[in-house]
């Protein structure tokens, strides 16, 4: 080849898709990649929720009981201890301490603190409190932004905050802590040993699945662009671009040069694709020890084992975090109410506490009800928003189909009786 046609020759280029997958219109940059994941990831984001939720949705009642360090009262007599509580300056304290319970909204509280702690092991809430110091609010920090500050004895001395020492004190804060190591009471959260899967995931629902069933029905396409007998005038580099842009697949292309194609059948194996997203799934579900049908993994629904895999939620993941909450409510919350109710100071023993009581769970009368569920909305007669309302869960937090997910859709089938749609079925 002459230098003349060695100068009028084009380099190859790979030219990729215009129609794939671009950043989503909401920007991620500067949020910590934990909470990132939560907000953003489709099976990350629901585990924590349904956590969030059981272990909180019930409710709670604070109850009464002797001080600790009252010993004028026999604990082994329940009338002894009932008329102890039943006094008026007792009563008069548990329904102040439910007034601020309701005031500050702990309810919201305790479901968000759960939240940040399975994203960053730790949730801190400000006590803001009024000129006579009862509290009117708990304001949510962001966990990052607060380090317990821990002296060379192990003792807390308050908290740091944005790197200023010792911001707040250990009366201004409310802290709860998940799995802390050693001493440092900063937690662990649960996305941290599961990162690099949901990197994975993530991966392979953006890049691996769309290229994928991009090559199953627009194949790979050669293009031999013959530019040696160009005018001196025109430029190789030009014309490559301008039949680049006129690439568009399915659609027939017109041109004046020679240009030859060869087809390139890759054949992407989707079902292997797939198997590694549902391999990739269980890594995530199994973290999070969230029941498989509670978050649309499961093709099948049987009662029996259903409630076996509920009952072991509910007294496994749920239970440790009511005990969490609850003794970090105990320590710090509820001493404090108390000694503004009888008016104490800090260093007075207090004749009554409170103990953080959570509601009982009913798992079997759950497990009914989301079988009734699976049918009403297998059967099409309910849509995925009103069932995502009867189980309890709000439908605001439903995440919006992603055409990016290539989500298998899993269809819930309850393993009773065979269903018979009835004559008339209204659901409001």
């Amino acid at each position: 080849m002459n230098a003349s046609h060695q100068e009028g020759s084009a380099k190859a280029r790979y030219v990729r898709w215009e129609s794939l997958p671009t950043e989503p219109p909401i920007s991620y940059e500067g949020i910590h990649r934990f909470e990132r994941e939560y907000l953003r990831d489709s099976l990350v984001g629901p585990c924590i929720d349904v956590i969030a939720f059981f272990t909180t949705n019930k409710g709670f009642d604070p109850v009464l009981d002797v001080g600790s360090d009252v010993e004028t009262v026999d604990r082994n007599n329940e009338d002894a201890v009932k008329a102890y509580l039943e006094q008026p300056e007792h009563k008069k304290a548990i329904t102040y301490v439910n007034k601020i319970n309701a005031q500050v909204g702990l309810d919201d509280v305790l479901r968000t603190a759960v939240i940040d702690l399975k994203i960053f092991g730790h949730a801190a809430f400000e006590i803001s409190a009024d000129a006579q110091s009862n509290p009117e609010d708990l304001i949510q920090k962001y966990p990052p932004d607060i380090v317990p500050n821990i002296d060379e004895n192990f003792k807390l001395q308050g908290y740091d905050y944005k790197n200023q020492s010792k911001f707040y004190t250990p009366e201004k804060m409310l802290y709860f802590v998940q799995r802390p190591r050693r001493r440092d009471i900063l937690g662990r959260g649960d996305i941290e040993r599961i990162i690099d899967v949901v990197t994975a995931r993530r991966t392979l629902l953006t890049e691996a699945l769309p290229e994928a069933n991009r090559v199953l029905w627009a194949g790979v396409v050669l293009l031999f662009v013959d530019t040696s007998n160009l005018p001196t005038d025109v430029n190789p580099e030009q014309v490559m671009d301008d039949i680049q842009k006129q690439i568009k697949p399915g659609k027939w292309l017109l041109l004046n040069q020679k240009v030859t194609a060869d087809i390139v059948d890759l054949n992407p194996d989707l079902q292997k694709l797939i198997a590694e997203k549902e391999s990739l799934d269980e890594e995530i579900i199994g973290n999070f020890q969230v029941p498989r049908f509670l978050v649309g993994r499961t093709k099948d629904y049987n009662r029996a084992t259903a409630y076996s895999i509920m009952e072991s939620f509910v007294n496994g993941p749920v239970t440790d975090c009511q005990r969490l909450l609850r003794r970090a409510l105990e320590a710090q919350w509820y001493p404090r109410l108390i000694r503004k109710a009888l008016g104490l100071a800090s260093n007075e023993p207090a004749p009554i506490r409170i103990k953080h009581q959570w509601k009982p769970i009913s798992v079997q009368d759950y497990v009914d009800l989301a079988g009734i569920v699976a049918q009403l909305y297998s059967s099409g007669v309910t849509t995925r928003e009103k069932s995502y309302e009867m189980l309890g869960f709000d439908p605001k937090e439903l995440e919006k189909e992603d055409p990016r997910s290539f989500e298998i859709p899993m269809q819930v089938v309850l393993k009773r009786e065979p269903y018979k749609k009835p004559e008339k079925l209204t659901v409001e």
